[in-house]
């Protein structure tokens, strides 16, 4: 048999009036039966060895057993009570009650659901479905080791399978080692209620938390390591498809969250002083269509974290409404097969979608995307996102090994106060363009250090914008290693206020188009009268100077040369005028513009035009007339003595 306490209705027996029942009569039966009909055998103790005799007698709302109160027990679980007053008449009558026994499992107790549609099912079932940590003997003070409470509470709730382990406000100090099993979520009473903190510099294993199962996540928690300098490990690994963590605080990290796992998502967090040299979000695992949405981090002074968020073998990660601020690097992608962090230089990042989001203040750049070795970085989107007031570039975009930086676009970005360049571009590059936004008051607006195919650059302000100066140095400047760079689009753009609108007298390829920019002086060259053969000429110049503007495969260049003096004897061949800002393609050239001379003397020739020869950055003067073969002005028609004059203009091909 198995004792039941007999729990009634109300906490005493009450008359109609709710006063407590004096000398009341109450009867105990079957469940759904008239209890003075069908009565159950009633008991004093819960051996059920004293039978009290029905019906019961009421002293002042109390069963009474020999004038005091008693409490009582039937064999069973469920029983009818029908209560009446000193004279007989019903009170109330309650035909299906329920009692609690001491011994009785809870599986054998109903719980029956509120709601017109609700299932019933047993007590055992429905706590199973939220379990506490303080069931295993977790304290939470901040003062007691509860690493083993957790652990145990873990290694259960892995075993129930798909339930919630729940952790009250408190402080729980942990060494780490524990895993969520398939569908285990861990739950906290708030990121600022309940604080898992850290006592080791380098947890358990490398992580306090792995999400280990399918669907295992955290949400509701606060990490902290106050007292113990982290060195190492994660707080929260979420390495399963579909792991999560949502809800969240993260300080004193040495690393925050390292996300490997299909579809995991890191949502609605807050990120503040992380530990020296830290990665805050390490994203890494292949081919994972991984998010990361609604986390601010930030507010560390001094900036000693390494990186807010770090991609590396990567592949369909999705950064929204997300701001990293004052950390080393802001985002950081450079390729590795390692989710160890070692750097094997052959791993590669692909279809990373950056939205809404801000990283700015950093000591390192906003947004750095490197790759060594065979390591590839390919079609990345940035769309809306800032990259502002970085000690370095805003935007750092090089490739220092042999694999493939390709389909890096920017649409409408902010990049702007940075301390180098908005944006530099290394290495060997393609398919990279900015589309809108802003570019204001860096030292150099973007800075083309390396060859780069297939660049654009459209419909942007680079230089005063926004309420900011524009660029210190140039609004676009191609350095001497660009050279070679090709399909070069520059177009639409609104350049004014910067030291000077676009630097790229080094271009050479033959596809460059640049026009249409509002604000885009013309470039300076210098240019210089000499001979094929210059012998012993000597020039002293009163004038000499030479603009020129770039427009697409065109290059327009005016001169002006005036001397004080011209002398030689032993100088002989064709007049030349070098120091063209760009040589010449080498397609047949066409030639525009006029010249104005004095110090030309030729025979029968009327007409004089200025000539550029394919792949070439000399000026020859040719010299024709009526019935006269045409000819390039040499030595024979110069003086040797005196001052000359040039002024002209023409346009060719480049």
């Amino acid at each position: 048999m198995s004792a039941l306490s007999i729990q009634v209705p109300f906490p005493v027996f009450q008359d109609r009036d709710g006063q407590p029942l004096d000398n009341g009569y109450v009867w105990i039966g079957e469940a759904n039966l008239n209890p003075q009909t069908n009565p159950v055998v009633v008991y004093f103790d819960e051996a059920l060895t004293i039978t009290a005799a029905q019906p019961l007698r009421t002293i002042n709302g109390y069963v009474s057993r020999s004038g005091s109160p008693a409490q009582i027990y039937v064999d069973g679980v469920n029983f009818s009570i029908l209560v009446q007053d000193s004279k007989g008449s019903m009170v109330y009558n309650f035909p299906d009650g329920t009692g609690i026994s001491a011994s009785l499992p809870a599986s054998a107790v109903t719980y029956d659901p509120p709601g017109a549609f609700a299932v019933p099912t047993n007590v055992e079932v429905k706590l199973s479905e939220y379990v506490s940590v303080k069931d295993f003997g977790a304290i939470g003070d901040g003062a007691v080791d509860d690493t083993s409470a957790i652990n145990a509470a873990l290694l259960s709730v892995n075993a129930l399978g798909k339930v919630a382990l729940y952790f009250p406000a408190g402080i729980y100090r942990y060494s780490g080692g524990g895993w969520l099993g398939d569908g285990v979520v861990i739950t906290g009473a708030g990121r600022n209620a309940t604080t898992i903190r850290s006592i080791t510099a380098s947890p358990t294993d490398g992580y306090l938390f792995e999400c280990r199962g399918y669907g295992s996540g955290i949400r509701s928690m606060r990490f902290d390591a106050l007292g113990t300098t982290q060195t190492g490990g994660s707080y929260v690994w979420l390495s399963a498809t579909e792991s999560f963590i949502e809800d969240f605080h993260i300080t004193n990290d040495f690393n925050g969250i390292l996300m490997t796992g299909s579809v995991s998502r890191i949502r609605h967090g807050r990120f503040q002083d992380g530990a020296t040299n830290a990665t805050r979000i390490r994203a890494e695992g292949g081919d994972t269509s991984q998010l990361i949405d609604d986390v601010l981090m930030g507010a560390q002074i001094p900036q000693v974290s390494f990186a807010g968020i770090r991609v590396r073998n990567s592949a369909a990660l999705i950064i929204s409404n997300t701001s990293v601020i004052q950390q080393g690097h802001g985002l950081l992608v450079d390729p590795t097969t390692s989710t160890q962090g070692a750097n094997t230089a052959d791993g590669s990042v692909f279809s990373l979608y950056v939205n809404n989001c801000f990283f700015d203040n950093n000591s390192g750049n906003g947004i750095r995307i490197t790759a060594i070795g065979t390591a590839s970085v390919v079609r990345c989107r940035f769309a809306n996102v800032w990259a502002s007031s970085s000690t370095g570039d805003g935007v750092y975009i090089v490739n220092a090994g042999t694999g493939i930086i390709s389909g890096m676009h920017f649409e409408s970005p902010h990049i702007m106060l940075n301390g180098d360049s908005g944006i530099t571009l290394g290495g060997t590059l393609s398919d990279i363009v900015v589309n809108g936004g802003e570019i204001c008051q860096n030292e150099l607006g973007i800075f083309v250090n390396n060859t780069v195919t297939d660049l654009r650059v459209l419909g942007v302000t680079i230089g005063e914008g926004g309420g900011l100066l524009g660029n210190t140095s140039v609004g676009i400047g191609f350095g001497p290693g660009a050279s070679a760079s090709d399909y070069i689009v520059i177009a639409n753009n609104v350049m004014i206020g910067n030291g000077a609108a676009i630097s790229d007298s080094v271009l050479t390829g033959d596809n460059i188009s640049i026009y249409g920019n509002l604000g885009q002086t013309p470039g300076i060259w210098t240019p210089e009268i000499t001979f094929s053969n210059p012998g012993n000429l000597a020039v002293t110049y009163s004038t000499r100077s030479g603009n020129y503007i770039r427009t697409g495969n065109t290059v327009a260049v005016t001169f002006e040369i005036v001397t004080s003096s011209f002398a030689y004897t032993t100088a002989t061949g064709d007049l030349w005028i070098t120091g063209l800002p760009v040589s010449s393609s080498t397609q047949v050239q066409s030639y525009s513009g006029d010249l104005e001379f004095q110090g030309i003397t030729k025979a029968s020739y009327t007409n004089y035009t200025l000539n550029i020869e394919e792949n070439s950055s000399i000026i020859r003067i040719r010299a024709s007339g009526s019935g006269v073969p045409i000819l390039t002005v040499g030595t024979g028609d110069m003086p040797t003595g005196g001052s000359v004059i040039f002024r002209g203009s023409i346009t060719y091909f480049v």
